[in-house]
């Protein structure tokens, strides 16, 4: 957990101080990009090249398998989240300035988002403690699969991206020097992305409910889980085999050679499928 830090930026708000913690440390989604917006200008230095996500390594075309898409639409973002998370506890004591801000800047995010999962439903061949094969000869490796995907008989790996205009927006307030309208926006973007992964979720959960299915907890490469006293971690450099299982099919998402995702406001990962009885 990282120590309250504070931020004064010339901007709309001219030195109002923003409380809150280090932003894309303790929010940021652990396989999308490295860097906050307090961080861009490390960005530039940072391994960033765009890679190819389809070379060999028993990738399944899109050919083979059909890619379903889902868009989900997001009524509104609460500013108050927005201020949570960057320590304002009380809302009813925020200066109005400040609440303003984020009130701006979460609307301002609905009219940029473009929220479109990418998924599909694939068979598992093989499911261990620590290892997950799919029909096709596709492996991942990670401690926690044969607790959390247990049973699972299918799988359904997802892309999920927020589209160009939220990313090119925060962009355009850093190229300005206006770091407190980017934070706020980015945070925004970052709101919407765990909104919008329990609509998609849900919609899942009805997709498969007549086949007497259930769904798993998320999993992704670069996140944590919990197996007793121990942390294991699923290697982020798998996310090159997740974005295989598109290969073929136009994607607003690139790979980084960090494995990070581009945008940064971008999600991954995977869903089990088993019997209801067995879950």
């Amino acid at each position: 957990m990282y120590a309250p830090a504070a931020w004064t930026r010339k901007g709309p708000l001219e030195g109002v101080e923003v409380k809150g913690r280090q932003f894309g440390n303790s929010f940021r989604s652990q396989n999308s990009a490295p860097d906050g917006p307090l961080q861009h200008e490390a960005r530039h230095e940072y391994r960033n090249k765009i890679i190819d996500p389809h070379d060999p390594g028993g990738a399944i075309t899109s050919a083979q398998q059909m890619i379903r898409q889902y868009a989900p639409k997001l009524a509104s973002l609460d500013p108050a989240k927005i201020l949570r998370i960057h320590g304002y506890r009380d809302i009813d004591v925020v200066r109005k300035d400040v609440l303003g801000a984020a009130e701006r800047h979460a609307e301002e995010a609905l009219t940029l988002l473009e929220l479109r999962f990418f998924y599909q439903r694939l068979h598992v061949s093989g499911l261990s403690d620590d290892q997950l094969a799919l029909d096709g000869g596709m492996t991942f490796n990670c401690d926690a699969f044969g607790k959390i995907l247990r049973n699972s008989k299918e799988v359904v790996p997802f892309l999920l991206s927020t589209g160009k205009p939220l990313d090119g927006r925060i962009q355009a307030y850093l190229a300005d020097f206006n770091v407190l309208e980017a934070l706020l926006l980015e945070t925004a973007g970052w709101i919407a992305i765990e909104a919008a992964t329990r609509m998609f979720a849900l919609h899942l959960r009805r997709e498969i409910a007549p086949a007497g299915l259930d769904l798993s907890t998320r999993m992704g490469p670069g996140y944590a889980y919990s197996l007793g006293a121990r942390k294991v971690t699923w290697d982020l450099s798998d996310q090159r085999k997740l974005f295989n299982l598109f290969n073929g099919f136009p994607l607003p998402v690139t790979l980084l050679e960090s494995c990070a995702m581009h945008p940064k406001l971008s999600r991954s990962g995977l869903y089990g499928l088993r019997p209801r009885s067995e879950a």
